[in-house]
Parts: structure tokens; sequence; C-alpha cells
């Protein structure tokens, strides 16, 4: 048997790291990581949710304790990201048929906006489309999504009543009945 030279250990390496990587990603992607479930035994290991206070378009302040003792959908998005254009559309139209259905459910959605002013954003996502139970707020400069930890758009974060994060999407993520059941089970908890 022939010795393997070192950039051979080296490609396995990163090939293994590249995996468990993969393996990582599809379980904040499963559904597990929406209803914030662990495996059987395991304690919870949920993060506070950073806190912020952002502007609307009318200069009006909110914040997450605005929405205390809710569950909260924290969507970044940005006029100048494709994937967000194609996603936003779906994204409002589940937040107000979510609202309309389940008036009473204590479910908010917050839509933070990268973009660096009022215009850009408006020209794509303007207030008149704001369902009932939804906030719009710009984040210039990205000082939020930075606390979140966000790299790419869109990306959403699913908080339980506490405010602690029990979900990360990266990516436009389908907005269907299933994920209406998961956020029903995370209200009634």
């Amino acid at each position: 048997m022939t010795a393997r030279k070192p950039g051979f250990w080296i490609l396995i390496a990163t090939l293994s790291v590249l995996a468990a990587g993969v393996g990582a990603w599809k379980l904040m992607s499963s559904d597990s990581a929406v209803t914030g479930t662990t495996a059987p035994g395991a304690a919870p290991n949920l993060k506070a949710a950073p806190q912020f206070v952002l502007k609307t378009s009318q200069e009006k302040a909110h914040s997450l304790e605005d929405a205390k003792n809710q569950v909260v959908i924290v969507h970044f998005w940005a006029s100048w990201c494709p994937p967000c254009l194609d996603e936003l559309p779906e994204w409002v139209e589940f937040a107000k048929s979510f609202s309309q259905k389940h008036p009473q459910s204590p479910v908010m959605f917050y839509a933070l906006s990268r973009d660096e002013n009022w215009a850009d954003a408006l020209k794509i996502f303007p207030d008149a489309n704001l369902p009932a139970k939804m906030v719009s707020v710009l984040d210039v400069g990205g000082k939020v999504s930075d606390l979140f930890g966000s790299y790419q758009y869109p990306e959403t974060y699913v908080l339980n009543k506490k405010h602690e994060i029990v979900a990360k999407w990266v990516g436009a993520q389908p907005w269907d009945a299933k994920t209406e059941e998961a956020l029903l089970r995370l209200a009634a908890e």
C-alpha cells in the first residue's frame, strides 16, 4: 500500500467539515427548529433575541417589547436582494392570511428592511400593504441584523413568547399550512 500525501488528508478533513455543516443546515431548516422541540431528554438551548428599537416610515418607534408575550417573526429583507423580492409577496400574504384566520393568536410579524432609506423600501413594500399584525421598520446600516447574526437575505427568525430564538431560516422559505401549524403550536405554549 502506498502512503497518502498530506494534501489527500487535508481534502478528506475539508470534506468532513463541509458534510457536518450541511447536516447542521438541514437540522436548522427542519420542523424541529420551527416548533422549538429538541431530542428526548435534551434541554433546550435557546438564545434570547437581541433587543432593538427601530422606526417606521412615519417615524414611530417599535421594539420587541411592543410584542410582549407574543410569538414574533423577524424577517430581514432588502430591495436590492433578488431572493427577497421573490419571497416578500408570499411572506406578506402569509402574514395577512394568518392574521385574518387567527386574529386572537399572539403572533406578530416584523419586517426589517436592510435598505438605507425609506424611498427604496417603500417602492417594493408600501405601507398600504401592511397586514394588521405586521410592523415594517428600517434597519439602516444593518445594526440589528448584525446583532441577530444575519449574513444572507432574506433571513427569518422565529421567537417564542419569551423572545428566545427557536428557529432561524436562511433564504426564501415556503410560507404554507405547515408553517402556520407550527406557529399556532408555538403560540399555544
